[in-house]
């Protein structure tokens, strides 16, 4: 695995750990720090209708949807690329049950005041959770070697990061889960690609090491 990701698989795993027990602990640093991102996530109202669509857009059980058109787009256009589709559907999978146990693990209530549709524990958030790992899939793992050009990668990465930090506000905006929720969702979801990068750096050599031997 590249340097690049170990870093961010050890990042994600040790901010996640790190959030979710200061959340189990009732840290007044978290306390303060989701006081602090409600209160100017409140203060966003003139972009009700941005927020809105960017919740309604990551709602987790849209996320196998995603990775079915996206699945479909490479093993019809892109075929060299059928591996790192099934790693983009092995982190949805294994990430959406962590997150799941987590959930239970943790019964975090939601802020008072969170939609009815909303139901269920607050830590961590599923809609961040499984659109962060399909952004960062796109980011990390599969435009680097499809997007050669500098420019045009750099422009798609940025706007994939303003849609997701969209979709992070809006958790938060709308009084579904705490600023730590999704902060903590991020940790996870850059968990899962840097074990899909793992695994499929490790499934390359594989391949290759027994190219060869034949």
């Amino acid at each position: 695995m590249e340097k690049q990701h170990h870093k961010v698989f050890y990042l994600g795993l040790i901010g996640f750990i790190a959030v979710a027990v200061s959340v189990m602990l009732h840290a007044s640093y978290i306390a303060s720090f989701d006081q602090l991102g409600q209160d100017w996530a409140q203060s966003l109202e003139p972009f009700h209708k941005i927020l809105q669509a960017a919740t309604l857009i990551a709602e987790p059980k849209f996320d196998l949807v995603y990775v079915a058109i996206i699945a479909v787009i490479i093993f019809a256009f892109f075929k060299r690329y059928r591996l790192y589709a099934s790693c983009l559907f092995f982190a949805i999978i294994v990430g959406d049950a962590i997150g799941t146990v987590t959930k239970r693990l943790i019964h975090r209530p939601r802020p008072i005041g969170h939609l009815k549709v909303d139901d269920g524990f607050s830590f961590p958030s599923g809609h961040v959770l499984g659109m962060g790992i399909i952004c960062l899939w796109l980011i990390m793992i599969l435009l680097p070697v499809l997007v050669k050009n500098v420019t045009l990668r750099l422009i798609a990465d940025i706007l994939i990061w303003i849609f997701l930090l969209l979709v992070m506000i809006s958790r938060v905006y709308f009084l579904a889960h705490y600023p730590s929720d999704v902060l903590g969702a991020l940790f996870l979801s850059m968990t899962m690609i840097g074990i899909a990068k793992f695994s499929l750096t490790m499934i390359k050599h594989d391949h290759h090491r027994t190219k060869r031997t034949n």
